[in-house]
């Protein structure tokens, strides 16, 4: 860093050079024992699984948990590159019933019931609270 004071014109210059280069690490270093890690605990949540991990592995990021944990889950749910198709398909799987539907048009979309919508049809009255904070 160094500072130019002129003090006749009040004025200070800064100039400032950052040369110190940080390592990243890569989110495809991941060791093996922690993938299996993070396979073995897919239930919970990234940040939860990180707060497990970091303990003995200083080294390790929130960010490359969370991808790891992102790319197992999808072996669980994406059927297809196309979320909507996906979504069908994994809809049809689980015998959820679906309403209404169309991949094709400009504008796509899919609407189905699940099983409280069930435990719902005969009710004359539904309360909802929408507090906000």
């Amino acid at each position: 860093m160094k500072i130019l004071i002129d003090v006749n014109n009040q004025l200070a210059t800064i100039n400032m050079v950052h040369d110190i280069l940080h390592k990243r690490p890569e989110r495809y270093t991941v060791d093996e024992n922690i993938k299996e890690l993070i396979n073995s605990q897919l239930h919970l949540s990234p940040a939860e699984i990180f707060g497990q991990i970091e303990l003995n592995n200083p080294n390790i990021t929130q960010k490359q948990i969370h991808y790891w944990w992102t790319q197992m889950m999808k072996k669980y749910y994406e059927r297809n590159h196309d979320q909507l198709i996906s979504a069908h398909t994994l809809l049809i799987e689980n015998n959820y019933n679906v309403i209404f539907m169309d991949l094709n048009s400009e504008i796509k979309y899919i609407a189905f019931t699940t099983p409280l919508f069930k435990q719902l049809i005969n009710k004359n009255e539904i309360l909802v609270d929408a507090t906000c904070k």
